[in-house]
């Protein structure tokens, strides 16, 4: 029996799953205010509804249907993916800052599990929060537009789905080189045990 346990505890995809609940409970936390959740919301849909007027009215005043390059369609979509993925960043940097100002990190760092890995997890479950406030509503926003305007059989859903599953890889990349780069004094790779 104890040998069992011992190879399921080397198991990579067993030390992986121990942690998911942190990636849980930071979307948890984050979605447990209900004020702070309807807000960021509402801001992110407000500031879809900002963009929109403020180009059609720049577009309308200057008389063209091309501005450096940009039609009115593609300055929105692009805007309002640039903003949408402009808030899905992981906040490994300040998870960690965080931890070492009020020194939450020394008990961190002596109990069983690793830091690292904790703290991808934990990054991880506020990057999924900032998807579902600020990047299915620009999906959604960028979707609606492209019917409006008529350019729906150049912009299909597959091709935005494409494009935001190729974003969260290239997301879970960068924070895995963010994590790696704050413990670039170390000798070990982040997901090794501590």
């Amino acid at each position: 029996m104890g040998e069992k346990k011992k190879h399921l505890i080397s198991n990579p995809a067993y030390r992986i799953s121990s942690y998911v609940p942190f990636t849980r409970n930071s979307l948890q936390t984050l979605l447990s205010y209900r004020t702070n959740v309807l807000f960021y919301f509402l801001g992110n849909i407000l500031r879809i509804f900002v963009f929109y007027f403020l180009w059609k009215a720049i577009f309308a005043s200057s008389g063209e249907e091309v501005l450096r390059g940009f039609t009115l369609p593609q300055m929105l979509i692009y805007l309002i993916l640039t903003t949408s993925v402009s808030e899905l960043s992981g906040s490994v940097g300040s998870d960690m800052s965080d931890e070492i100002g009020t020194g939450q990190i020394a008990m961190c760092l002596i109990k069983p599990i690793s830091f690292r890995l904790r703290i991808y997890f934990t990054s991880l479950g506020d990057t999924l929060y900032c998807f579902i406030m600020s990047g299915l509503p620009g999906l959604a926003a960028v979707y609606i537009l492209s019917f409006v305007y008529g350019i729906h059989k150049e912009l299909t859903l597959l091709n935005l789905f494409l494009f935001f599953v190729s974003l969260s890889f290239s997301l879970i990349i960068r924070m895995s080189y963010n994590l790696n780069s704050s413990f670039c004094m170390g000798r070990h790779s982040p997901w090794s045990s501590p």
